[in-house]
């Protein structure tokens, strides 16, 4: 959807799950 940073930053764990 949108940049790892940003999508880390919005979703947070869920972010940092995908990335």
């Amino acid at each position: 959807i949108h940049h790892p940073s940003m999508q880390r930053k919005a979703l947070g764990n869920v972010g940092a799950r995908v990335a």
